[in-house]
């Protein structure tokens, strides 16, 4: 009898363990909470290849046991670069699927606009035409030159 007391003891701690692993592992695939933009100024900004420059200092540092840096170790320094690697590798697969899937509708909303702008300026064309014969209808759409007469002109300095 005294097998089965232990038998069930070993299954209850295993199923407790199992329990806990699985708890651990939902709370690392959570999604980490978004940073502010105050935060994204904030951070330090790494140089242009820079993983090349941190496996320098690795190769470096490994050699050198006199460096001791507290909370940081080549090995430490290692994983950080590799973390940071998969970051941005996962970053760029989901930009490039991103673009995949906003393609599409970037290039309707492009053509959409082109179609729209396109008829503007067929009615700015028109109206030009007819307002030679018809002062009154140059009148009317006077705001439409003068919409397009300012979005194609420079800017000019204000006088003072």
């Amino acid at each position: 009898m005294a097998t089965k007391k232990s038998s069930k003891k070993k299954s209850a701690k295993k199923t407790a363990k199992s329990a806990k692993k699985s708890v651990k592992r939902t709370r690392s695939r959570a999604e980490t909470p978004l940073m502010t933009a105050e935060e994204r100024r904030k951070l330090v900004k790494a140089h242009d290849g820079y993983d090349d420059l941190i496996e320098e200092v690795v190769r470096k540092w490994s050699n050198d046991t006199a460096l001791k840096v507290p909370g940081l170790s080549p090995a430490k320094l290692t994983k950080l670069l590799r973390d940071a690697e998969r970051a941005k590798k996962k970053e760029a697969e989901l930009r490039a699927a991103l673009e995949r899937k906003l393609g599409a509708s970037y290039d309707a909303r492009l053509r959409a606009e082109h179609d729209a702008w396109r008829a503007v300026l067929d009615v700015n064309a028109a109206v030009k035409l007819f307002a030679r014969r018809d002062g009154a209808l140059a009148e009317r759409f006077a705001f439409l030159s003068d919409a397009l007469t300012a979005k194609s002109a420079p800017e000019q300095p204000k006088e003072e």
